[in-house]
Formats: structure tokens, C-alpha cells, sequence
């Protein structure tokens, strides 16, 4: 955890991660060498004095708060180099879990998708950040979960196609929805979208102007109040997914049916957070 903004480092502190003595030690020592965006944002987050809240600057935020995700976007050409060749490797074995759920009497339907300008999955996650992304917990890359794939079919079913919950094309597909008694497994499978490309992160920003207001404080909202930008990372156009659902042969159909859903949801409703101002959408 991260120690208050207002707490200063104890006495002959020279380290600049939160954690224990010998921890911190061996993290500034081989800080430089991390390669995975993921623990940059989890786990090598600096710790820097700070200021009391109300007397933090928006620069003094992007500073403290934004250095690493700044760090990759300077060193985009070097991370494309770096993670295209696990990029590769892990999209191949992607395609090998494929084949190995044809061999099981499975029907597999694939096909590849890219933001037609940004998307973020994620954002609203815990994190000191404030704002988080979905990162693969091991190399550090942008996954999108099935279980965030499966909700977008399911929505786009109720919204743009005026499903009811139990409607029986819908059950088969995503199976009943929580707490809907008798509870009805579907019989797609939604796999992960993974990239098939290096992505191409993009620094974005949300900036409430009247954070105070909405926070519960007692001045109304006018252009006195300052705006506490709040910057977060996303995906930007260029980046490719490989989307993938699969049904047992004596169902082949519904995966069609999934993959169609899946398509026209990607394209209309866009996947993520932030879909109303554009983000989401995939071509």
C-alpha cells in the first residue's frame, strides 16, 4: 500500500518503492531492467513526497502519479521490438488451444478485430492509480476477458435485438443470468481476445472540473473550482485482437449465431469502459 500523500519518508529513507527495507533495495537495484507494464503499474508505482490534496498542482500529479506509464510511451519503438516476439509466441499458442478444443468435438470460431480509434478495459479496477487497464498477469500485454466478452454478446442481445433474460436462442448462447433460477449453463465458450500485434498504448486523461462538487463539498459548481486531471492508459487503433468462440459440433450453429452477436456488439456497442464518448468500438 501506498503511504498517505501527507506522511513524509522516515528518516534516511533512500528508496523510492514503499516496501520493506531489503524489498526496496533489490527493487531500485533492477528497476530499470522491468520490462512488464503490468508490474510498473501494480508493483513499481515510485513513492515520492507529496503534498496535502488540496495543494497538489495537475503537474505535480502527472509527475508523481503518471511516470511509468509515461516511461512506455517514450519507449514505444523499444516495446513493439521487445513484445512482439511473446506477442507471437502467446497468440500461436492461442490458436494451438484452438485446435486442441476442435480435436475435443468443439466447433471454433476466430476472427481478428481492432479498435477503430481507443479502448480500455479495466479502468475502473483497484489500483493506486486511481485508474487501471487489463493487463495479462504474466508478460505484461492487454487482454480483453471472455468474461467481458460474454456480457457485451448478452447486452447487445438485450439491447439491440430486445431479448428478454429467458429468451431460448439466448439461454443456449450465454446460458441464464445470475441469480435466475433454474440456473442454465450455455453452450458457447468466449474465449480471451488476445493481440496478434504489439499494442500501441495511448495516454488518455479524464478531467472532472468540479471534483470538489461531486466529491459532497459545499461549493456549487462554477469555474472556480480546479480541474484534477486524472490520466489513464488505453489501446489505440493499430492494435489487433484475436476474438475466438467455440460450441460443441451438435450446437454449431450457435457459435455462428455468437460469433454474428459478437461482431455487430463489437461494432455498435463497443467493449470497455467509456463507450458512450467513443471508446470500444472495433472494427
Amino acid at each position: 500500500m501506498r503511504p498517505p500523500r501527507s506522511q513524509e519518508k522516515p528518516h534516511g529513507w533512500n528508496y523510492s518503492f514503499p516496501l520493506a527495507i531489503d524489498t526496496a533495495n533489490i527493487a531500485d537495484r533492477h528497476k530499470n531492467e522491468c520490462r512488464n507494464l503490468g508490474l510498473w503499474l501494480d508493483r513499481f508505482v515510485s513513492w515520492t513526497d507529496g503534498k496535502d490534496e488540496d495543494e497538489i498542482q495537475p503537474t505535480d500529479e502527472i509527475k508523481r502519479r503518471k511516470s511509468p506509464p509515461l516511461r512506455y510511451e517514450k519507449e514505444h519503438e523499444f516495446l513493439e521490438l521487445r513484445e512482439s516476439e511473446q506477442v507471437i509466441k502467446y497468440s500461436e499458442r492461442w490458436e494451438n488451444m484452438l485446435d486442441a478444443y476442435s480435436k475435443l468435438g468443439y466447433i471454433p470460431k476466430k476472427f481478428k478485430a481492432q479498435p477503430s480509434w481507443r479502448v480500455i478495459v479495466g479502468l475502473g479496477a483497484e489500483s493506486v492509480l486511481e485508474t487501471s487497464i487489463r493487463l495479462h498477469h504474466i508478460y505484461g500485454f492487454p487482454i480483453i476477458p471472455g468474461s467481458a466478452i460474454k456480457g457485451l454478446v448478452r447486452a447487445y442481445a438485450k439491447l439491440a435485438l430486445a431479448k428478454p433474460d429467458d429468451d431460448p436462442e439466448l439461454v443456449s448462447i450465454c446460458g441464464s443470468p445470475p441469480g435466475k433460477k433454474p440456473q442454465i449453463a450455455g453452450q458457447v465458450i468466449f474465449f480471451d481476445a488476445v493481440p496478434q500485434n504489439s499494442p500501441h498504448f495511448k495516454l488518455d486523461v479524464i478531467n472532472p472540473h468540479y471534483g470538489d462538487y461531486y466529491a459532497g463539498g459545499n461549493k456549487p459548481p462554477a469555474d472556480y473550482l480546479s480541474p484534477k486531471p486524472i490520466f489513464f492508459l488505453t489501446v489505440e487503433k493499430g492494435s489487433r485482437f484475436l476474438f475466438a468462440v467455440a460450441a460443441p459440433s451438435a450446437h454449431a450453429g450457435l457459435a455462428d449465431k455468437a460469433e454474428y452477436w459478437l461482431k455487430k456488439a463489437l461494432d455498435e456497442l463497443g467493449i470497455g469502459a467509456k463507450t458512450s464518448a467513443g471508446y470500444g468500438q472495433m472494427i
